[in-house]
């Protein structure tokens, strides 16, 4: 049975640093990913530490980091297998927070000190959680065995309740209950991009799971998304060749404009050219001289084919789309593909092909619309 130890309030002044942060410092949610990850890194990188001090013998398991998702409860967990916290450590680290001066020195230093030295300040990473979260929970575990696991739970940024927990095994399970403003992250694609764009370099071992995907669809989870942007491009150039019409060449940007809109799309379940908050598809990035291609794929009609061999199958079918594609004043493109429902509630790939017309170059990126 579990009996609460301890509840009440976070020291924070909620209706000063809450806002500061949702504004300024985490203007792009999705940084809680790199915040949250880098916090199980710190976890794994001390317990290493202590056992080269020989306070700590390891037990021969690799270290890593979990992220699992889940579409249907809308959550995603943060797992690590580093030193742990106690009872203490939660209370100090998680509960007795000083913010007093905070908003003070963000707008004294706000136009000098980059957004890691703000965060590493004043420690709020893990704060980060609720800018997308309506509730948060920990479930920790320290290296040292004499010393109970601990049950923490948030659910509105300010009030929390402690409890001592069952957890057997070391390290800390952060669980974050998505708002609705922020289910995208629980899509696999969106969160396994942002990954890839924080934490390419992280010191630990990454490993991604969508609690949601059946032990069958297990290919469908190890599909190699990168490997079928880049076999979408070629078919496209052969039509070009074909036709004595230059390749396009791919462009970052360019990819990453189509991979927002193939997020925001399979993200709201919308099949269009307008975007979710209803502005025209070439308001992605800053450049309006684009064409664009779309198409939503149920995955019970790839059957004897591939994805790139369907939608191209499709595309040129269709006098629009192929005249995208062979548009000699048309000279970069970028490929999204992402993971969604139709409107049968069939799984599908929603996938989007964004041209750029010669000449003109893309400065910045939209993030992904909400409907």
């Amino acid at each position: 049975m579990y009996f609460i130890m301890k509840k009440g309030s976070l020291s924070i002044n909620s209706e000063n640093i809450f806002p500061v942060i949702k504004k300024w410092l985490y203007s792009d949610h999705d940084i809680f990913v790199r915040e949250l990850i880098s916090n199980g890194c710190d976890a794994v990188t001390k317990l290493k530490k202590l056992s080269l001090m020989g306070e700590y013998e390891e037990d021969g398991k690799p270290f890593r980091i979990d992220v699992i998702v889940s579409p249907t409860d809308k959550t995603i967990q943060f797992i690590d297998n580093g030193i742990g916290m106690t009872e203490e450590e939660v209370d100090k680290y998680i509960n007795e927070i000083a913010f007093s001066g905070a908003s003070a020195f963000l707008e004294q230093y706000k136009d000098k000190a980059t957004e890691e030295q703000i965060i590493g300040h004043f420690g709020l990473g893990f704060y980060s959680a609720f800018m997308v979260a309506d509730k948060v929970t920990i479930e920790t575990r320290s290296y040292k065995e004499d010393e109970d696991a601990v049950f923490w739970e948030c659910e509105n940024g300010t009030d929390y309740k402690m409890k001592k927990s069952m957890k057997s095994d070391r390290g800390t399970v952060i669980t974050l209950y998505l708002n609705e403003d922020s289910t995208e992250f629980a899509n696999e694609y969106r969160i396994k991009e942002v990954i890839e764009k924080y934490c390419s370099f992280m010191p630990v071992e990454i490993y991604f799971t969508n609690a949601d995907t059946p032990v069958e669809d297990a290919k469908t989870a190890t599909v190699d998304v990168d490997a079928m942007k880049k076999d979408i491009v070629e078919r496209t150039n052969v039509l070009r060749t074909e036709r004595g019409i230059a390749s396009l060449t791919t462009n970052d940007k360019l990819m990453q404009a189509a991979q927002v809109r193939a997020d925001e799309m399979a993200a709201n379940s919308v099949y269009s050219h307008t975007r979710p908050d209803g502005r025209k598809y070439n308001t992605v990035t800053n450049c309006p001289y684009m064409a664009e291609n779309i198409h939503r794929v149920a995955d019970w009609t790839i059957t004897d084919c591939t994805l790139a061999e369907l939608l191209i199958a499709d595309w040129s079918a269709s006098t629009g789309h192929m005249k995208n594609m062979t548009n000699s004043q048309l000279s970069e493109i970028g490929i999204g593909l992402a993971r969604g429902v139709n409107d049968n509630g069939d799984e599908c790939w929603y996938c989007v092909q964004l041209f750029l017309r010669d000449g003109y170059h893309i400065t910045w990126v939209d993030t992904p619309a909400k409907g």
